[in-house]
């Protein structure tokens, strides 16, 4: 009887290594024994594990703030003259909580081409005293985690062209912004 405790249980099958199954082929009254010590040690430790994951979801759970976000649409503003800033505010979208914080921030935007050097593209908060500089990459994401920045205020995008002579205008496109806060 080489599996005689596949009815009490499926450990020689399942949660066996193959080396092990050929140590409990020396008799049934061996295989029940060591199936049953087998059983009680896997009853304790999935009783451990869920207890341990139950106390860790319950600990995370209290201790986790409360979340929301928004997305917001602009379009981007025309650049007509080197070494100018131009802005755009995107507008908050809902009612964000009074005491909630930009987290993370899901932008995309867009300018006509060609594109002039010098085109300087960012992300700023409403005042434009905290930026991220998202020039290189015309979608993406940036953190505001840690800086303050209120979630009922709106975000601005701030462009421009650095250089010397004169430039054609530079229309804006579309540009997105997905705001992600916690309270």
């Amino acid at each position: 009887m080489l599996f005689a405790c596949l009815n009490e249980v499926f450990c020689a099958r399942q949660f066996l290594p193959a080396r092990h199954l050929y140590a409990i082929v020396d008799s049934s009254l061996h295989e029940r024994t060591f199936c049953k010590e087998y059983q009680m040690k896997l009853k304790k430790w999935l009783y451990s594990s869920f207890l341990a994951f139950a106390a860790t979801f319950m600990f995370a759970h209290s201790a986790s703030a409360a979340s929301g976000a928004y997305g917001s649409s602009a379009a981007a503003p025309t650049i007509y003259s080197k070494n100018w800033w131009y802005n755009v505010a995107y507008p908050v979208v809902g009612n964000p909580p009074s005491n909630a914080t930009v987290t993370t921030v899901y932008y995309s935007w867009s300018y006509s081409y060609p594109r002039p050097s010098g085109l300087l593209v960012y992300l700023c908060n409403n005042t434009g005293s905290k930026c991220r500089d998202v020039t290189n990459f015309a979608s993406g994401s940036v953190n505001f985690s840690g800086d303050g920045i209120p979630a009922n205020q709106s975000l601005r995008l701030y462009s421009r062209v650095n250089g010397t002579g004169t430039m054609s205008p530079l229309y804006g496109g579309s540009t997105n912004v997905t705001v992600n806060y916690v309270y």
